[in-house]
């Protein structure tokens, strides 16, 4: 078992990672969560994640209304796939309204590019039945990824291609 002061408590999972017995409160998501740790332990730099994990429990709203464009655009392009029966959404602004935010966050720092810590949430979303949409969070503050869930943190990554590296939404 792992303390995080702030944070919580932790314990090994079948899966390989440390689970938090906890679900904190996020206000900015409307919901709790708990945080689910990958390469925590061996870390050399352990405070990195308690400090990502605070400033996500600490966000507030407008992390997402910067982040509207680049969720809409997603849907966009699901919708004119001529996959499935998506939803109609008139705006940007009103696409959060069609997210439900996943409750497991999981927490890793990324093994190429920045070394950063990011926390990477599935959800649910009325666009994308099966493949939902992962919200990526750089250091727990700043939206660096949306799109379809791949478990990728960057899409420099998940497309095997640096010049991503600064793309929140790659379609």
């Amino acid at each position: 078992m792992i303390t995080i002061d702030g944070i919580g408590t932790f314990k090994p999972s079948d899966h390989g990672l440390l689970e938090g017995r906890e679900y904190i409160n996020v206000p900015a998501l409307g919901v709790e969560c708990r945080f689910l740790l990958d390469g925590y332990e061996g870390d050399p730099y352990p405070d990195d994640y308690r400090d990502a994990m605070l400033r996500f429990m600490a966000m507030n709203s407008k992390v997402l209304s910067d982040a509207s464009e680049y969720v809409y655009a997603y849907y966009t392009d699901v919708k004119n796939s001529g996959w499935g029966a998506p939803p109609e959404i008139p705006s940007a602004e009103g696409v959060w309204d069609f997210v439900d935010f996943g409750t497991e966050a999981v927490v890793s720092r990324r093994g190429n590019g920045d070394d950063r810590i990011y926390i990477s949430l599935e959800c649910n979303c009325a666009w994308e039945q099966e493949h939902g949409l992962q919200i990526v969070f750089r250091e727990g503050s700043v939206i660096s990824k949306v799109g379809q869930f791949d478990g990728h943190v960057s899409n420099a990554d998940a497309f095997a291609d640096p010049s991503l590296e600064d793309t929140v939404y790659a379609s």
